[in-house]
């Protein structure tokens, strides 16, 4: 059984069990137990209290728009992809540079270019960051391919032997 249909369940059987007498209530929560899978005590707790709703937490309105964001993008591409503490104070310089060579902004978007944060790069910058980088499997293990590249003193046939 899953979660909704479980809630579902609860929902209905809530109103009869509150109403119940002593016995019927065992009679329930046994019935209930066996078609859930769950504990008596956990069973008997869903069916005495009324579920707790979820407080939703009402979302900031974005002051950044999504030209601004993807403007954003674009500098930090044009500067090699540099980190957000190094982009951040360079940014006027070079929005105005890249609107001599064709970047179209907004006068909005530029404004709001020329007012942003450091922390508000760096979070637009994150998921983008993540995205694009390069995994690796590791560091350089020692094994034979590295070991014959390397000539050492006391190598026979190697220019580095004395003779």
């Amino acid at each position: 059984m899953g979660k909704l249909s479980r809630a579902d369940y609860f929902r209905v059987v809530r109103a009869q069990y509150k109403k119940a007498n002593k016995k019927t209530k065992g009679e329930l929560l046994d019935a209930a137990c066996q078609l859930t899978g769950l504990h008596r005590r956990v069973v008997a707790r869903h069916l005495r209290t009324q579920p707790r709703r979820k407080r939703l937490r009402a979302k900031r309105p974005d002051i950044y728009s999504y030209e601004t964001k993807q403007t954003v993008m674009k500098l930090w591409h044009a500067a090699n992809d540099i980190a957000a503490a190094r982009l951040h104070p360079f940014i006027p310089d070079l929005l105005d540079k890249l609107k001599q060579f064709g970047l179209v902004v907004s006068p909005e978007a530029e404004t709001q270019l020329r007012h942003i944060s450091l922390a508000t790069v760096k979070r637009i910058l994150k998921g983008e960051k993540r995205r694009s980088t390069i995994r690796i499997g590791g560091t350089t293990k020692p094994g034979s391919l590295l070991k014959r590249q390397i000539p050492t003193p006391g190598q026979r046939g190697t220019a580095s032997s004395p003779e």
